[in-house]
């Protein structure tokens, strides 16, 4: 049985132009994955929506992660 990963992370409550620094912020994290592991983000509104999927459990648990801590570093940073 081969298990499959995925997760949708919805940062609400954000102005268009925080959600589009978010984004923006966390752009050069979205490279060199492992093979079968993606991230996919858009700004929808007043959120920033990030998709994580495939992996294995380790690979993919590291990225939500580092997707949730960059994220909360580029918020901080942003609000300042």
């Amino acid at each position: 049985m081969s298990l499959e990963f995925k997760v949708r992370i919805r940062i609400a409550e954000l102005s268009g132009p925080m959600a589009v620094a978010v984004r923006d912020a966390l752009a050069p994290d979205n490279i060199d994955f492992p093979s079968g592991q993606s991230i996919k983000m858009e700004v929808s509104g007043d959120s920033l929506i990030v998709a994580v999927s495939g992996g294995t459990a380790a690979q993919f648990i590291a990225t939500v992660d580092e997707v949730l801590e960059h994220a909360s570093v580029a918020l901080e940073a942003a609000r300042q």
